[in-house]
């Protein structure tokens, strides 16, 4: 793994508008993964990438990713809203 490519944050929003938060370096790859995982409900599956943030520190990826996690949903929904205002 290569510590000095960027690390990106990453909130996928499914049909049912289920939001995943997670981090990754290879942001393409691993939308690749979500998408082609096995699911039994196509609807709560995520796809659709909706929120986005680039860090060149992993620490500090790591901790955005925790803390993304702790929010409530609505908390979520208006950070994806602000930023991504057509994703619904």
């Amino acid at each position: 793994m290569n510590f000095e490519a960027p690390l990106y944050v990453y909130i996928l929003s499914s049909p049912s508008r289920q939001l995943l938060i997670g981090f990754t370096y290879n942001l393409p790859q691993r939308l690749r993964e979500h998408r082609e995982a096995p699911s039994n409900r196509r609807a709560t599956q995520p796809s659709r990438l909706v929120h986005i943030e680039g860090f060149d520190d992993p620490l500090r990826a790591i901790h955005r990713e925790a803390e993304l996690k702790t929010w409530t949903l609505a908390r979520r929904q208006a950070l994806v809203q602000r930023n991504n205002p057509t994703w619904r």
